[in-house]
């Protein structure tokens, strides 16, 4: 069984964090992906000159192209904003944009 619940959490949203109880009644607490990738670049923004050369970098950018019909991306962007990382994360949407254009026009072109 999964539920939304809102422990004390020191960091990111507790509405964000699921509890899920396992076969044997034990519970553990999970966040969510979109918190998942704002913890990830946060930890290299900062400390790197090229954070965008980093595995947290690729990983967080994975995560995001896995889940990407998912996220919720209203919550994943006012975060970034937030905790200043947006800058890494912009380029993300303007490629899927990119990508669902160039989709949308070979669809076109094969059934025209």
């Amino acid at each position: 069984m999964i539920q939304n619940i809102r422990p004390h959490v020191s960091e990111g949203n507790p509405f964000k964090v699921y509890e899920i109880t396992l076969p044997n009644q034990k519970k553990l607490s999970v966040i969510s992906i979109e918190e998942i990738i704002i913890h990830r670049l946060d930890g290299i923004a900062l400390t790197l000159v090229y954070p965008e050369n980093d595995e947290d970098y690729e990983w967080a950018y994975r995560m995001f192209l896995i889940h990407k019909d998912y996220l919720g991306l209203d919550y994943l962007t006012s975060k970034a904003k937030e905790v200043k990382v947006f800058s890494l994360i912009e380029n993300w949407f303007y490629n899927q944009l990119q990508s669902r254009h160039s989709f949308f026009l070979i669809q076109q072109s094969v059934t025209a």
